[in-house]
């Protein structure tokens, strides 16, 4: 393409490839012949479903390209676009190690940032409910509507049930923070096998609308994926939708925990799980052979467990580390 029209390099945009049947042939030809040498192609998609599978199909023919997901905005995101100055003085840091020392330096900002965090949890990281929020004080169900209905859309176009889909997430809002089995969604529904649920749970993890925490076993220092699963929602705003469509209540201390256990799943990734023996600690992060826990405390108490395998454990509530001081201390 750079030869036929006599050019250095060439850009080449294609937008919504998400369920145009077989895109990738044309990308994955158009590679193997040459034609795109020289060339940066960025593809994109609103739709996550089909597309983050078969981005796996170009082994080797990527180049310098990578992958590049939008979530919603973090909370320390959310600073930065609307506090930019505030943000300029927050530090932050990855390493859970340094973590309590940089929570420290960032307590002079508790009460801006507990402000920022309310508001944060209204509007989750959607950037068209912050606008609207800023603009009227208020999340209007129009918006909520209209995200439910890009949901639906995506569950339709997978060829899922929006029905089942409403009725698993509005059991998944009942049991939210607490542990939950396949099997106990599908008695809870029409699912009624583990296996139906599971495709469930993984298309509503592909559209990133959730994510899952496993258990981890110490003994064997590894996970155990067959035990019972923390699912969480992977932002604010979703609580909001999800309650809508099910017509379920959903708990603050969920919302609280979820949007904890979101931001450290979207920065450890897969070095993030749950412990649950006669104790529960609600995210357990892993640094090299290093574990850190995090606990999410809505009311005091008195108790402090830490399993000899952790080497640290950061209680948060308001009585302990807040919550917005922790997340915004995060990078």
């Amino acid at each position: 393409m750079v030869k036929k029209y006599d050019l250095n390099e060439a850009f080449i945009f294609l937008d919504e490839v998400g369920f145009t049947k077989d895109w990738w042939r044309a990308i994955k030809y158009l590679i193997d012949t040459g034609e795109l040498l020289n060339t940066v192609t960025t593809v994109t998609s609103s739709v996550s479903i089909k597309f983050k599978g078969e981005i796996e199909l170009f082994p080797g023919r990527r180049g310098y390209g990578e992958t590049v997901v939008a979530y919603p905005l973090s909370f320390r995101e959310y600073i930065s676009v609307l506090k930019p100055e505030l943000n300029g003085k927050i530090v932050s840091t990855k390493s859970m190690d340094e973590l309590r020392n940089v929570i420290e330096l960032n307590m002079r900002y508790y009460s801006e940032l507990k402000i920022l965090f309310e508001k944060y949890l209204e509007t989750g990281g959607f950037p068209l409910t912050i606008r609207e929020f800023y603009s009227t004080k208020n999340v209007s169900y129009k918006t909520v509507e209209n995200y439910l209905i890009w949901i639906e859309n995506d569950i339709l176009k997978a060829g899922r049930s929006t029905d089942l889909a409403r009725q698993i997430i509005g059991t998944l809002l009942e049991k939210i923070p607490s542990t939950v089995s396949y099997d106990t969604i599908a008695r809870q529904t029409d699912a009624r096998s583990h296996k139906t649920v599971a495709a469930y749970i993984n298309l509503f993890k592909n559209m990133y609308i959730l994510d899952i925490l496993y258990a981890y076993d110490p003994s064997r220092r590894t996970e155990q994926y067959r035990k019972e699963k923390k699912i969480f929602l992977t932002d604010p705003l979703l609580f909001k939708i999800f309650s809508y469509w099910c017509l379920r209540e959903y708990n603050y201390s969920a919302l609280l925990e979820n949007t904890v256990q979101s931001h450290l799943k979207r920065i450890y990734g897969d070095r993030v799980y749950y412990f649950k023996n006669r104790y529960e600690i609600d995210a357990v992060v892993f640094e090299g052979s290093k574990a850190y826990g995090v606990e999410v405390k809505t009311t005091k108490t008195k108790y402090r467990f830490k399993p000899r395998w952790i080497k640290e454990i950061y209680i948060l509530g308001e009585n302990e580390i807040p919550i917005p001081v922790f997340l915004a201390s995060l990078p």
